[in-house]
């Protein structure tokens, strides 16, 4: 990414013992948490704020407020970059064995806004896999009008950052051309390793959620409504035929080779 006083990067990363044993840029190999700021192709570390367990709000909170603190920014964007699992949650902290719950991200970034004095982030994102997800639209949606995440896996690669250089050389570029280009380099990333064959990345309207959560509302009341009193699909074919005609155009995304494991 080019050099430009219109961008920061500020980082928060926590290791485990025995998973990395290289070191970043002039920073030494470490386990534990550090604070790092990448500006300028420089990477520069902060603080070291020892062992943390980064599957508590409490973590993502403490980031967020620190992080704005660093820098007064016209714009941010929070990216949250582990694994995912939809609706189960996020991240996974090796050391203490814990996950982010989505309650506990909803947590995590409410109180992180109100201590930094943020309203909403102009941007978030989950470089990670299986976020594209309606229950994390829902938790997201009141703290960013856009949001990306993929509906499938991520290969191992994830994002391509190189796409911020769009900030970079055009300050003024707005949130969905930011959007769009970490798309694009996201595909020609995978592209390039071969691993392009099934992913999936969308940027989200959070502002079109309310619409969606009507008819979601609506298409749910009229399958409740074709339930007999036992709970069972009715079976002259007025629920199950056409419910079975409109799921076979449904776009689907990672789709597993097991029927058993058919459920998304």
């Amino acid at each position: 990414v080019s050099a430009s006083s219109h961008l920061r990067f500020y980082v928060q990363t926590d290791r485990a013992e025995g998973f990395y044993q290289l070191g970043l840029a002039e920073i030494d190999a470490w386990t534990g948490t550090k604070r790092l700021v990448i500006k300028d192709g420089k990477v520069q570390e902060l603080a070291d704020i020892g062992e943390i367990n980064m599957g508590k709000s409490d973590s993502l909170r403490d980031f967020i407020i620190w992080a704005s603190s660093q820098y007064d920014a016209d714009r941010n964007m929070l990216v949250l970059w582990d694994h995912g699992m939809a609706w189960q949650g996020f991240g996974g902290d090796d050391f203490d064995g814990d996950q982010m719950t989505l309650a506990e991200i909803d947590t995590g970034i409410k109180d992180g806004l109100a201590g930094a004095s943020i309203d909403k982030f102009d941007i978030a994102g989950f470089d990670a896999c299986l976020m594209g997800d309606i229950a994390v639209l829902r938790m997201m949606a009141p703290y960013t009008p856009y949001l990306l995440a993929s509906e499938d896996l991520e290969p191992s690669h994830g994002w391509n950052y190189e796409a911020f250089d769009i900030v970079a050389k055009s300050p003024s570029a707005s949130v969905l051309d930011l959007g769009k280009e970490i798309i694009k380099g996201y595909i020609a990333q995978a592209k390039s390793q071969k691993r392009h064959h099934s992913i999936t990345m969308a940027l989200y309207d959070t502002a079109k959620l309310a619409a969606f959560n009507t008819a979601l509302d609506g298409f749910s009341d009229a399958l409740l409504a074709g339930l007999t009193k036992d709970g069972k699909p009715d079976v002259d074919g007025k629920l199950l035929t056409p419910l079975a005609k409109a799921r076979s155009l449904v776009q689907r995304f990672g789709r597993p080779p097991a029927p058993k494991h058919d459920y998304q």
